[in-house]
């Protein structure tokens, strides 16, 4: 047999040889920097440069990478920060704090993908030409940031103001994601109803998110041109007696709107035209609500191993 087979300087073994032990090599650096990172707190260059670049995890939120490197770089401008105002601060305490605070941006930007909520360009500068003007200019504020965290503006917009501006899109008007819920819900109510397996009354008094007319059955009582908001009157009056709405939408939910009677407008007053309505309103369910939910259902691992 050819002995040069297993001779381990031989043209086609010494290439694979070569690749396996550098592979080796670079997996004990990276082990090597990860416990000097994890275990032993140790932040020098290197360790800064291996763990921004890299992808450690300070924690994984709901399947989603919270950046060890990303990490203590905000905690140190949060520790500059506070050093600043208070004095002498417990790391332990901001690192804690900071992380936390990752963790439930990297779940809010889920949350809010899921439910179709999209920042745009211009909300982010709608919301930082605010906080400029309330800081006393653009050059007042960029000062004050490099000052307070060593940032310039826009290393701080995305980590300290993209997910406030995010937070006041979510919970300013109803998501596609909600919409399509109280929508789906509504019909399911209007199908019941034309099935006549329930009255009215009884579905209003079951399913109604109208705390205020439910118990009376829906029960609106008499009213008439002006007082309820427009999406409503509009449908309301365009019914006859006896008449039933498809889901009518509103900043409230949506509406099923049953017309009781009708009273006619008197011949020199066009807007007196009165109309006794019951209604089953379907709320849309406060953003805030599904992140209270979210978050308590993610799974969230931390990896850190804190000061003491």
């Amino acid at each position: 047999m050819d002995k040069s087979t297993f001779d381990w300087r031989g043209k086609d073994f010494r290439w694979p040889f070569i690749i396996v032990c550098v592979l080796v090599l670079i997996f004990c650096f990276l082990g090597a920097v990860g416990l000097c990172a994890y275990r032993f707190q140790l932040d020098n260059k290197l360790v800064r440069a291996v763990t921004y670049v890299l992808p450690f995890p300070a924690a994984i939120a709901d399947g989603h990478i919270v950046s060890f490197g990303e990490w203590r770089d905000e905690v140190k401008a949060v520790m500059q920060f506070s050093a600043k105002r208070m004095g002498k601060v417990a790391r332990p305490q901001i690192e804690k704090e900071v992380l936390d605070k990752m963790i439930k941006e990297v779940l809010l930007k889920k949350l809010a993908r899921k439910q179709g909520i999209k920042v745009t360009k211009e909300d982010v500068a709608d919301f930082v030409k605010k906080t400029e003007d309330e800081a006393g200019g653009k050059d007042k504020f960029s000062q004050y940031i490099l000052e307070s965290f060593g940032w310039d503006v826009d290393k701080f917009v995305a980590k300290m103001m993209y997910s406030e501006v995010l937070w006041q899109k979510a919970t300013g008007e109803p998501s596609i994601m909600i919409t399509k819920e109280a929508k789906k819900k509504a019909d399911g109510l209007l199908k019941l109803l034309k099935k006549n397996e329930k009255s009215f009354e009884d579905v209003a008094k079951e399913s109604s998110d109208d705390t205020g007319s439910a118990t009376n059955g829906g029960d609106l009582g008499w009213f008439s041109h002006g007082v309820m908001v427009k999406e409503f009157e509009a449908a309301v009056f365009a019914l006859e007696k006896g008449q039933m709405s498809e889901p009518v939408k509103t900043d409230f939910g949506y509406h099923i709107i049953l017309v009781d009677d009708k009273k006619p407008s008197e011949a020199d007053k066009p807007d007196s035209e009165q109309v006794k309505a019951r209604h089953i309103l379907v709320r849309f369910k406060p953003f805030a609500d599904y992140w209270t939910e979210y978050q308590a259902k993610a799974k969230v691992h931390k990896f850190v191993a804190f000061d003491k």
